[in-house]
């Protein structure tokens, strides 16, 4: 009896084998790397401001003997908004357009991220390095500040042109900047100081410069209080892609709007919008757009109000969906000029 089933596993055994050995071996027929190069090897994008949209076109080469057939394009963030292929089949010795549009970050960042294009019949996908330096025409360094328990909450922050021209910087926070070794002339470099040691830092202190592009700079603060404090607004599984939302100078009056890409569950419900105490800005939800059953995009109508002072405002805006909340963060400053500049 033992044998008999000895030889019925023996047998199992065989048969899982046979059904095994050629997918196997397809698979190890099949080619690793798909013979494609980029022109340009790798994009480097250079220095590119915050939130700016751009496109670039990058040739896509077959060098190898038989035709190649494009079966998708792996983004590494969603920093890819598109990627647009001229045609998803490549020809022995011809090449493509692949037209990459790319959003940088709203603060600074190194960005090093890549596409990886899949090739029907290849085990493995070609990656395509993309690279570039995003900050404003003003920096500054630190580029945020981190507070942790153990670690001091004053300093100094270096804010600076890479382009070496002037500029004045006007206010930190809506106040006269602290400035180091003030000298009172216009320069390229400045050194500010700042003390959180006794207060609670703000989710950003907001520099304002006179220098085009770069009119308001939100340094991130990180600090245990701040983050615990913003936990109590991150509830369930919605979330904002995007956290910061700057501005820039507006006039008293203006009017305008901000897409909010949401992350959120696929279940069905209402998304409600709250903008918090800002007695200055009121805010209504124009509509949530769904781009599939977990993404989407909630536009957001503002206004402020006539007699709005001049200086920085940090506003928090809540979306909800019956349990589920996430925050985001309205930066801007108010100058009575603002249209006339």
């Amino acid at each position: 009896m033992r044998t008999q089933s000895r030889r019925g596993w023996v047998l199992f055994a065989s048969l899982i084998a046979g059904a095994m050995i050629p997918s196997l071996a397809s698979a190890q027929d099949r080619p690793a790397i798909p013979p494609i190069e980029f022109d340009p090897p790798r994009l480097n994008m250079g220095v590119v401001l915050p939130e700016s949209v751009t496109d670039h076109v990058v040739r896509v080469r077959n060098t190898g003997d038989e035709p190649l057939r494009l079966v998708e394009v792996h983004k590494s963030c969603s920093c890819f908004k598109n990627v647009q292929l001229s045609s998803t089949l490549i020809n022995p010795g011809e090449d493509i357009d692949a037209t990459i549009t790319y959003e940088a970050t709203p603060l600074p960042n190194m960005a090093n991220v890549a596409l990886r294009f899949e090739v029907a019949d290849y085990v493995s996908m070609k990656t395509f390095q993309v690279m570039a330096q995003i900050h404003q025409p003003v920096v500054t360094v630190p580029s945020a500040l981190s507070f942790r328990v153990d670690r001091k909450k004053s300093g100094n922050i270096r804010i600076s042109s890479p382009d070496g021209e002037p500029f004045r910087l006007l206010a930190v926070d809506g106040l006269p900047p602290n400035l180091v070794n003030d000298d009172g002339t216009v320069k390229n470099r400045y050194v500010i100081s700042y003390d959180y040691e006794e207060i609670l830092p703000p989710p950003y202190l907001v520099v304002e410069t006179d220098k085009k592009d770069a009119e308001l700079l939100p340094v991130a603060v990180y600090d245990t209080r701040v983050a615990a404090h913003e936990r109590a607004f991150q509830k369930g599984k919605m979330r904002a892609d995007k956290r910061l939302f700057n501005l820039g100078v507006l006039e008293p009056g203006a009017t305008f709007h901000v897409d909010v890409p949401i992350k959120r569950t696929p279940r069905q419900g209402e998304i409600t919008c709250d903008v918090l105490g800002a007695d200055d800005l009121s805010g209504t939800l124009e509509g949530y757009w769904p781009e599939s059953p977990t993404r989407g995009i909630a536009r957001v109508n503002l206004e402020l109000s006539q007699d709005v002072q001049d200086g920085p405002q940090i506003v928090p805006a809540i979306f909800r969906m019956g349990a589920d909340q996430t925050r985001i963060h309205l930066v801007f400053t108010v100058r009575q000029e603002a249209s006339s500049q």
